[in-house]
């Protein structure tokens, strides 16, 4: 079943306070293990020892492939970093929906859950914007879960060529009871870091796997 973007919600365990509230303070670039593909930045926000982030990537896929794969809420369990569960609750309209989600935390802190209201704007299709809102009240609170009461993002696809797309994810929220803010600043970067990793080797994958098929299918 085709939902929408749970990625969202899941950015929620180990960020900072909304994007609303933040100051204009200077994002500072991180290290990762393959820098070219990709980038990662982080942005300490005033009165708080937790960080956002920003993550980028250019996936060799066409922009609606892209937004099609994020859009597929369920899957998101499959690539997105540290995800248990990823759904849809409700739709609002045709471009909003709620959608829950729960990210596994190592013990002995509690795993998160938020629920997200995401918005769409794709009235330009080379450049579809995904917004992302906590809606923490709108589900009852799970006692076995820490909720997140503050979470602010968006995911940004920009198309570079007919079959090129620059993937940009940027998230800060408020992560909820106790939270050590050394854990949540390494989270700040593997989460973008790893989620857009593997994103970027699905898609990839799948568009060679789709290329291979069709080339059988015509030399036969």
């Amino acid at each position: 079943m085709r939902l929408f973007p749970s990625l969202n919600v899941l950015a929620l365990s180990f960020l900072s306070l909304g994007l609303s509230f933040q100051p204009a303070l200077a994002w500072q670039e991180q290290t990762t293990v393959d820098h070219q593909e990709v980038r990662v930045w982080t942005k300490k926000l005033e009165h708080t020892n937790f960080r956002a982030f920003r993550g980028e990537v250019l996936i060799a896929v066409p922009i609606q492939q892209v937004f099609d794969f994020i859009a597929d809420t369920p899957k998101a369990k499959d690539w997105y970093f540290n995800t248990l569960e990823a759904k849809q609750l409700k739709r609002l309209d045709e471009k909003r929906f709620l959608i829950y989600s729960v990210t596994d935390a190592p013990w002995p802190v509690s795993d998160r859950d938020s629920v997200t209201q995401v918005s769409i704007d794709d009235r330009n299709p080379e450049k579809i914007i995904i917004q992302l809102q906590a809606q923490p009240n709108a589900l009852p609170e799970n006692p076995n879960r820490v909720r997140i009461q503050t979470l602010n993002g968006f995911w940004q696809l920009e198309k570079v060529s007919q079959a090129q797309t620059k993937v940009t994810f940027e998230v800060a929220a408020e992560p909820g009871g106790m939270l050590p803010s050394c854990l949540a600043n390494s989270m700040a970067v593997d989460m973008p870091y790893q989620s857009l990793k593997n994103l970027k080797a699905q898609l990839e994958q799948q568009a060679h796997l789709q290329r291979s098929s069709a080339s059988t299918l015509d030399a036969r």
